[in-house]
């Protein structure tokens, strides 16, 4: 069963805490801080040798507080397996995508490969995402899913990349199923009242196909409760935009991490015990 956050959710969105967001460019900031924990997975471009066509996203991860590991779609991981020269890159740095360990699951499309020992060896003093609560962080109801769309990222040997373009998309709500766990956030930006609104910081005016930022981290936005500042949380993987409706509505769709799973059954048997009491 499907439940609105605005029904059981107690947090506020980060517009309300914090009313100038968007014209503070809240957004990019967060997200120019965070790019160096994200990945993106490539493949050569069919017929041709100097040419590589990106497939996926994903994101750096810190499981269980001792193992460091990319977080990414199931599906991502087994088209860069069918892929020819697949390789990944995290901040710029490109790694062979072979001999990997690697664990997923194939019904809720997540993927989680602990870091090799290559990477391990690099010593770079990576940025890893957390999932857990953390001291002093109070939650929000606003997330974001950053990633790199396909069309705006190609690589070319002989041409000069001076790093990939990286989009996000900011919700202040969502909707979660209990039965499979997932969250939804309603994205419809064809429609006459869609309600999209992009930050000055912003290069782009208009939203590029989203091919490509499957395996995206769904981030939570947290605020200290000292200083004011904001941070984020991993609670979730994105895996797809539905081409089919649900319902009246358009959704994008990311399985959550379980310690935002397990945050979000608890609030849900709390309010339908307290309206069974009622």
């Amino acid at each position: 069963m499907r439940y609105s956050s605005v029904d059981f959710y107690p947090h506020l969105p980060v517009t309300t805490l914090a009313p100038s967001w968007i014209q503070q460019n809240a957004t990019t900031r967060l997200s120019e801080k965070w790019q160096k924990a994200l990945v993106s997975f490539f493949v050569r471009k069919a017929h041709s040798v100097k040419e590589a066509q990106l497939i996926g996203s994903g994101f750096l991860y810190m499981l269980g507080g001792v193992q460091p590991c990319i977080f990414t779609a199931s599906h991502v991981v087994n088209e860069l397996l069918q892929g020819d020269t697949p390789f990944f890159s995290i901040n710029g740095e490109k790694f062979r995508f072979r001999n990997l360990e690697y664990y997923h699951n194939e019904q809720q499309d997540y993927a989680v490969i602990p870091f090799s020992q290559e990477m391990l060896a690099a010593e770079r003093g990576y940025t890893l995402f957390r999932g857990e609560e953390r001291a002093l962080l109070s939650k929000t109801s606003s997330f974001v899913i950053m990633g790199y769309p396909s069309n705006r990222n190609r690589l070319h040997v002989d041409r000069n990349n001076d790093g990939l373009y990286l989009q996000n998309l900011t919700f202040h709500h969502f909707s979660y199923d209990t039965d499979s766990e997932d969250i939804y956030f309603a994205f419809d930006p064809k429609a006459k009242k869609s309600g999209f609104t992009y930050e000055q910081a912003s290069s782009r005016t208009s939203l590029s196909s989203l091919a490509g930022m499957s395996g995206s981290v769904i981030a939570q936005i947290m605020e200290h409760q000292i200083t004011g500042d904001f941070t984020l949380r991993a609670v979730g993987i994105f895996k797809e935009q539905p081409k089919k409706r649900q319902g009246k509505d358009k959704f994008l769709v990311g399985c959550t991490l379980i310690q935002f799973a397990d945050e979000v059954n608890d609030l849900i048997r709390l309010r339908t015990i307290m309206r069974s009491e009622a």
